[in-house]
């Protein structure tokens, strides 16, 4: 079994403990994978390249996108030769921020499966109710800090980029930051504006750790984080409309401690949600189909 990481950062300094900290996930939870990493900084020019031990490579990466476009920097450098790996794991210098108990369940037969069928595994998230962006409506996605998913699946996508442009998202002026064109719901609007800039969240128990004041000062700030959230929720729209399945990690890993299989057809991500033991997720709210 091979594996691909990817690890994206921008700057070492900020999470500069967060690649060690995964190495140490590995070792601890799955030593005997064949892992490869690249490292991919987002700070540094796109034709840097250099070993950082036996393989191990940091290479410069494109933020355009943030860690989107950093990512496909490093599939599009490889080439075919992302064909030799069975899993791709994405993760992001953040990975260790908020909710991270469902790093302890990572383990090989988690990598195994994500290997062998038409997959991709992480932390999944869901918002307290629909939204929409543009013709989609979705209420859940798998976090972008830490995924895996097999190189077939992976090609299938042809980019991880979803959104490259911003012309009808934001207003240039004015108090609200949308503009009256966003293809977005108003109620997600919303939800990202209050996740960005208040402590309030999106109202299910759980803050953003760096939220800002929204002012002139900030607006390019807010504006670059937005796209990250929607290039991170539409991935998972995207892979659901290839016939790519999502599941939730810890759902996976305690199918496997039970010593039950995976059921041939994946679960309904709210069904995966209320079997596993994961806090708060007891009460789903909305049980609107998506």
């Amino acid at each position: 079994m091979r594996v691909l990481v990817l690890f994206v950062r921008h700057g070492a300094e900020r999470y500069s403990h967060a690649l060690d900290e995964l190495t140490r996930l590995y070792e601890r939870r799955a030593p005997r994978l064949t892992r490869s990493t690249i490292v991919i900084d987002n700070a540094l020019p796109a034709g840097w390249s250099t070993e950082l031990g036996p393989d191990s490579l940091l290479i410069g990466g494109d933020n355009t996108w943030w860690e989107f476009s950093g990512w496909q920097r490093a599939i599009n450098q490889l080439g075919s030769e992302v064909k030799k790996y069975d899993v791709v794991h994405f993760v992001t210098s953040a990975f260790g921020t908020l909710y991270t108990d469902y790093l302890e369940r990572f383990c090989p037969q988690v990598v195994e499966l994500a290997a062998e069928r038409p997959i991709a595994v992480g932390h999944i998230d869901y918002y307290p109710h629909p939204v929409r962006v543009g013709s989609f409506v979705s209420r859940h996605w798998i976090r972008s800090a830490f995924w895996l998913i097999n190189t077939f699946e992976l090609l299938r996508l042809r980019s991880l980029v979803s959104l490259d442009s911003v012309a009808e998202l934001f207003a240039s002026e004015g108090g609200w930051p949308f503009a009256e064109t966003a293809p977005l719901s108003c109620g997600y609007q919303r939800l990202i504006h209050d996740w960005l800039t208040t402590d309030q969240g999106t109202g299910q128990g759980t803050t953003w750790h760096s939220r800002f004041e929204l002012n002139e000062t900030t607006r390019r700030l807010f504006q670059n984080k937005t796209v990250a959230i929607l290039n991170e929720h539409l991935l998972s729209i995207r892979l659901r409309a290839q016939g790519t399945h999502l599941l939730d990690l810890t759902y996976l890993a305690e199918i496997g401690d039970e010593g039950r299989p995976v059921p041939a057809r994946c679960p309904h991500w709210r069904a995966q949600m209320k079997m596993s033991r994961i806090p708060g997720r007891e009460v789903l709210g909305d049980t609107t189909p998506e």
